[in-house]
């Protein structure tokens, strides 16, 4: 997968075309973080749909910041080695996801021991405010250096 074909996926599967200016505007930013060191964009394999997520190098493990799937979502990683190496930042995600209107996470997302993977719907971004309410909160989880990174 790259790109072009991603949207041009999106638009066969009848994606609104905001939805998909939202895909795309996710790809831009992640892309922009993998100009850093230490982060990376990778695309998904699938015959069926595209994906691409967005990862942070700590310590010797990625993590997984969010994915992108052409059928119009996006996901979130609650694993259990998110929790390991994210901690306390994963509860901030938590709080400035769920104030997005439409946006909610289950109960037991953020307990030890439970690996989660929620998705939205990309239409939840398409007011510019809601998107950047989710790109602070992924600049927040950028922004972590995680004690169990050493």
């Amino acid at each position: 997968w790259d790109l072009d074909r991603f949207l041009k996926d999106m638009r066969q599967r009848r994606i609104p075309e905001d939805v998909v200016e939202v895909a795309r505007k996710l790809h831009e930013f992640a892309d922009g973080l993998r100009r850093e060191p230490g982060y990376d964009v990778t695309w998904g394999k699938g015959a069926i749909q595209g994906t691409f997520t967005c990862k942070k190098l700590i310590g010797s493990s990625w993590v997984t910041l969010f994915s992108v799937s052409s059928d119009g979502k996006l996901w979130l990683d609650f694993g259990m080695k998110q929790k390991d190496l994210l901690g306390q930042a994963l509860e901030t995600l938590h709080q400035t996801v769920t104030q997005i209107p439409g946006v909610s996470l289950p109960p037991d997302v953020l307990e030890p021991g439970v690996s989660r993977y929620p998705s939205f719907p990309l239409q939840r971004f398409v007011n510019p405010e809601h998107l950047d309410k989710f790109k602070e909160a992924i600049w927040f989880l950028v922004n972590v250096e995680s004690s169990h990174a050493n």
